[in-house]
């Protein structure tokens, strides 16, 4: 038990360190780093003017008109 304990604290030991390697790097050197883009939003395929149409028309026909 003391093995299987001693190599958990030995792992998270080493995944804070090299988080803490990590935050270092990319403080001192993250300008050097672009800033990623979100993609832009494609219009979207589909029967989307049809839809517009056809609400349109059932607006009028509540209406009366």
């Amino acid at each position: 038990m003391g093995v299987g304990m001693t190599a958990v604290f030995g792992f998270l030991t080493l995944m804070v360190a090299t988080m803490h390697a990590s935050a270092a790097f990319f403080e001192r050197y993250g300008a050097y780093f672009e800033e990623p883009v979100p993609p832009r939003k494609a219009a979207a395929p589909g029967p989307a003017p049809e839809i517009a149409v056809i609400l349109a028309a059932l607006e009028a026909h509540r209406k009366g008109g």
